[in-house]
C-alpha cells in the first residue's frame, strides 16, 4: 500500500517508568555534552505519586550553544527557550534574573532523572533521550483496521542515516532520519529516501520501553515500532 507523505506529530509519552534503571552519575562527572539531545518525559511524579502520566514535557538541550528549549502541551503549545548550567549535580535554567534548579538524580545515554522541589512539594521527571534511543533496526507496523497492516523495516544508524531493510534484513534504500521539535504537540520524527523523494512524518506519542514505541500517522492509523536488533 502506498503510505501517504505526512507532515507534523507529537512526540507525547507512555507512562511505563523508562528511566527506572538509569545509572547514577557522581556529582562532578557529569557534563553538558551528556544532555546533548531530545528528551521525552515519559513520567511526572509528585511526592512520588504519578501527576501525569502523559505529559507533553519535552526538552532539546544544546550544550555548545549553553541552551535548552522546553515544549510543553496543554490546551495551546508552550515553548521557551533557557540558558543553562551545571553546577555540581544540578541543572540551572536561567532567564533573565529567574533561575530553576533540577538535581540530576540519574542519568545515562538513554534515560534521566530530574528532580526539584515546589511550594513543599517534590517534583520527579522521568525522561527517555529519543535520538538515542531510535538507533537499531526496527519493524513498523501500520493499523490499516480490518486486520489490514502494512509493516516496514528500517535501520538507524546515528548521525541521521540508515537504511530501509526488506524482511530479512537486506538493504534497500538509504534513508536520512531526524527527531526535531515541531510547532505542534512537541517533537516530530522524519523518514527520509532521498533516492524517491520518499518523506515520512510520524507521530510517536508513547514508548513503552526502549524497544516497544506507539503513535499515529497523519491519517490518523496506528503505528507500531518494534525492535528487531
Amino acid at each position: 500500500m502506498k503510505l501517504r507523505n505526512l507532515i507534523i506529530a507529537s512526540l507525547a509519552i507512555a507512562g511505563v517508568l523508562v528511566a527506572a534503571s538509569c545509572k547514577k552519575d557522581k556529582a562532578d562527572g557529569i557534563d553538558k555534552s551528556q544532555l546533548d539531545g531530545q528528551w521525552m518525559c515519559n513520567l511526572l511524579l509528585r511526592n512520588d505519586g504519578p501527576v501525569y502520566e502523559y505529559p507533553y514535557i519535552l526538552w532539546s538541550f544544546n550544550a555548545a550553544n549553553n541552551v535548552v528549549d522546553l515544549y510543553q502541551y496543554y490546551s495551546d503549545d508552550y515553548h521557551t527557550t533557557y540558558a543553562f548550567d551545571i553546577t555540581d549535580s544540578q541543572v540551572n535554567l536561567k532567564s533573565g534574573s529567574m533561575t530553576r534548579g533540577f538535581e540530576i538524580a540519574s542519568l545515562d545515554q538513554k534515560h534521566m532523572i530530574l528532580t526539584t522541589n515546589n511550594d513543599g512539594d517534590k517534583y520527579e521527571y522521568r525522561f527517555a533521550k529519543m535520538n538515542a534511543i531510535i538507533i537499531g533496526e526496527w519493524a513498523i507496523t501500520w493499523d490499516m483496521g480490518n486486520n489490514d497492516n502494512v509493516t516496514q523495516y528500517y535501520r538507524f544508524d546515528e548521525g541521521g542515516t540508515g537504511a530501509r531493510l526488506s524482511e530479512a534484513g537486506k538493504e534497500i534504500a538509504d534513508i536520512k532520519w531526524s527527531v526535531e521539535p515541531a510547532k505542534d504537540e512537541c517533537f516530530r520524527f522524519v523518514l527520509a529516501i532521498p533516492s524517491s523523494n520518499y518523506e515520512n512524518t510520524l507521530a510517536i506519542y508513547a514508548i513503552y520501553n526502549d524497544n516497544q514505541l506507539r503513535g499515529d500517522d497523519e491519517g490518523n492509523y496506528s503505528i507500531y515500532m518494534t525492535r528487531t536488533k
